[in-house]
């Protein structure tokens, strides 16, 4: 079951992504402080991340373009969202892999997770065979 972490202020946000991806299958943990995201990446790396800009104390664009300098978030899709567009133009320069305007229509939001599910699932595959291949070398 893939594992989706999504951090956002709003509680009733929240709570609406969470029963949106249960009924879908998929797991979702949630977060609406810093400590609280990255107790969570410490339990368990997710399969996919899903921040709002406008987070509490800090601006989610730069922790994308911070974790995406680690090697384990290298392949985890993250998904940048904001209601202020201006703030989601240049979300290619933070290495973040999509972007969700609010208010989403939740038939979209559905089908961009699942396509970078999809995606990560690729790479991932790609890049355990090029370790097997390394080890058999």
């Amino acid at each position: 079951m893939n594992d989706i972490l999504i951090v956002d202020e709003s509680k009733e946000l929240l709570e609406i992504f969470s029963l949106m991806l249960k009924n879908k299958n998929l797991k979702c943990r949630t977060a609406q402080s810093l400590d609280v995201l990255f107790k969570e990446i410490q339990k368990k790396l997710p399969d996919l991340l899903l921040m709002d800009i406008r987070f509490n104390e800090a601006d989610a664009r730069k922790i994308c373009a911070d974790l995406k300098t680690r090697n384990a978030f290298k392949t985890i899709p993250i998904i940048l969202m904001s209601a202020n567009p201006n703030k989601l133009i240049d979300y290619k320069k933070y290495n973040a892999d999509a972007i969700l305007e609010k208010p989403f229509d939740m038939m979209m939001f559905l089908r961009l997770i699942s396509q970078l599910l999809a995606k990560s699932e690729t790479s991932e595959l790609i890049t355990e065979k090029k370790l097997i291949k390394l080890k058999d070398a």
